[in-house]
C-alpha cells in the first residue's frame, strides 16, 4: 500500500482523503471527541453544523498529510520531489539569523505538513535538527528513518524531556536550525494567554531562547489546493532577561503568534490534541473568531 502511495498525484491523495473524512467525521472516536471538544472551547458561539464541517475539512487534510508523510518514507521519495511539491519563503531572514552564530530557533505549530517542511530544508542544506515522537500507529522508528535517510538530527523527546532538551541545547550551541512545536499542553506547562482561554504550553522554547542566545524565527507551512507553501518570518523581538517575568513575556509573545496562524488556517491546525485540559477561563481572555470560512 505505502510503495502504491508513492506515486500518487496531489489530486488522487485529496480525493482518496475527502472519500476517507466523511463517515470518520461522524464516529464516536476518542481523539475525535477531544477535536470537538477543543473546537467548542475554541469557538464557543459556532452551531453544531459549523463545527462538524470544520472537523470534516480538518480531517482531511490530515489525512492527506499522513498519506503524504507516508510518500516521503519511501525509497523512491526524494528532495527533488519535495522541492516541486512545497515551495520556501523567507530563507533570508534563517540566513541572516545563522549568521549570528549561535543556531536558530524555528518556532512552529502543527499546522499545515510540517513534516515535511523540515525535510524541505534539510533538502536546502541546512543542519536541521527536530524534537520529534514516535507514534505507535507507525512502524517502529519510522519517523528516525526519514529523517536519517534526509540528513536530520532527531531529538525524541521519548528519551525524556530533559536529555533531550540537553540535546536541543548542544544543537544550538552547534550552529543548527532546531524546529519546536509549542501548540499542545502540558500539565507542567506555564500559563499564556491562547486560542480565549488561559492555557499550559510548554516553556521550551523560551527557555532554549534564552539558554543559548538563538533568535527565534517563526516558521509555519500551510496547504493550497494542490501545493504548500512554507514561509519563514523575521526573528521575534523577545526579552534578553532570564528571570520568570522575561520567561512568561516571552512565552505571551510566541503564543500569540502561534494563535495568529491558527486563526488563519483552522482547518489545518491539528485539533486532537488535549490542549484545553488544564485551561481555566480568564477575564482579559476574548473569544477567537475564525479568519478562514471551512
Amino acid at each position: 500500500m505505502t510503495a502504491c502511495i508513492a506515486w500518487w498525484p496531489p489530486w488522487l491523495i485529496m480525493t482518496a482523503a475527502h472519500a476517507m473524512a466523511w463517515p470518520l467525521a461522524w464516529l464516536p472516536l476518542g481523539r475525535l471527541q477531544t477535536a470537538h471538544r477543543n473546537i467548542i472551547a475554541a469557538y464557543p458561539d459556532l452551531g453544531f453544523l459549523k463545527r462538524q464541517w470544520l472537523l470534516y475539512r480538518c480531517l482531511v487534510h490530515w489525512l492527506a498529510t499522513a498519506m503524504e508523510v507516508l510518500q516521503a518514507g519511501t525509497p523512491s521519495w526524494n528532495g527533488r520531489c519535495l522541492a516541486k511539491r512545497m515551495h520556501l519563503e523567507g530563507l533570508d531572514n534563517l540566513d541572516r539569523a545563522r549568521k549570528q552564530g549561535c543556531g536558530v530557533i524555528l518556532l512552529s505549530a502543527h499546522v499545515g505538513n510540517f513534516p515535511w517542511f523540515v525535510l524541505r530544508l534539510a533538502v536546502e542544506g541546512y543542519p536541521v535538527s527536530v524534537l520529534y515522537k514516535e507514534q505507535h500507529a507507525l512502524p517502529a522508528h519510522f519517523f528516525r528513518g526519514i529523517m536519517e535517510r534526509f540528513g536530520i538530527e532527531g531529538l525524541a523527546v521519548q528519551e525524556g524531556r530533559h536529555q533531550a532538551t540537553r540535546q536541543a541545547l548542544r544543537s544550538l550551541r552547534n550552529g543548527r536550525v532546531l524546529f519546536i512545536h509549542m501548540d499542545q499542553g502540558r500539565r507542567h506547562g506555564e500559563m499564556v494567554r491562547f486560542m480565549g482561554k488561559m492555557v499550559r504550553l510548554p516553556a521550551g522554547p523560551a527557555v532554549l531562547a534564552a539558554a543559548s542566545g538563538a533568535p527565534c524565527l517563526p516558521a509555519f507551512t500551510w496547504r493550497t489546493r494542490l501545493w504548500h507553501v512554507a514561509r519563514i518570518h523575521p526573528p521575534l523581538a523577545l526579552m534578553q532577561k532570564r528571570t520568570q517575568q522575561g520567561l512568561q513575556a516571552n512565552l505571551q509573545t510566541m503564543a500569540k503568534v502561534l494563535e495568529q496562524v491558527i486563526l488563519e488556517h483552522p482547518t489545518q491546525w491539528l485539533w486532537m490534541h488535549r490542549l484545553f485540559k488544564w485551561s481555566v477561563a480568564h477575564p482579559s481572555c476574548e473569544n477567537t473568531s475564525l479568519q478562514e470560512i471551512p
